[in-house]
C-alpha cells in the first residue's frame, strides 16, 4: 500500500511540475511567434506617415502607424511564422523618406528602431 501512495505522489508531483512550467510560458509569452519592434522619432522633426511592412512565409502585411511627433515612440507587436522580415518607412512632410529594416526577423526579436534624419538606425536583437 505504501508503494501506491509513492507512485501516486510522484504521479501528482510530476503534474504540479508541469502545470507549473505551462503557466510560466503562457505569461512569460515563450514560444510565441511575436516579433517586438520599439520606433523613436529622433529626426527633430514630426513625421507625416509611419508605415510597417512585414512578411514571413507567405503573408505580407502593411500597418500604418500613427505619425509620430519629435521624440515620440511607439511599440509594435506583430506575428512571425517561423522567419520572416521587415521595412518602416518614415515620411517627413517635405515629401523627404526614411527607410530601414532589420531585413531578418525570428519569434522572440526585440528591435528598436531610431528614425534620424533622413537616415535611421537598427538595433536588432535577435
Amino acid at each position: 500500500m505504501a508503494s501506491y501512495w509513492r507512485g501516486a505522489g510522484i504521479v501528482l508531483l510530476a503534474a504540479a511540475c508541469y502545470a507549473a512550467g505551462a503557466i510560466t510560458a503562457g505569461v512569460k509569452h515563450w514560444f510565441q511567434p511575436l516579433v517586438y519592434v520599439s520606433i523613436e522619432n529622433d529626426s527633430g522633426e514630426d513625421l507625416a506617415k509611419l508605415v510597417l511592412t512585414h512578411e514571413s512565409a507567405s503573408l505580407t502585411s502593411t500597418v500604418t502607424l500613427p505619425a509620430l511627433k519629435r521624440g515620440q515612440s511607439t511599440e509594435l507587436i506583430f506575428f512571425v511564422a517561423g522567419e520572416g522580415g521587415y521595412q518602416i518607412e518614415a515620411l517627413f512632410p517635405d515629401g523627404r523618406m526614411a527607410k530601414s529594416g532589420a531585413g531578418y526577423v525570428e519569434s522572440g526579436s526585440s528591435i528598436k528602431e531610431v528614425i534620424g534624419k533622413p537616415k535611421t538606425v537598427t538595433d536588432a536583437d535577435h
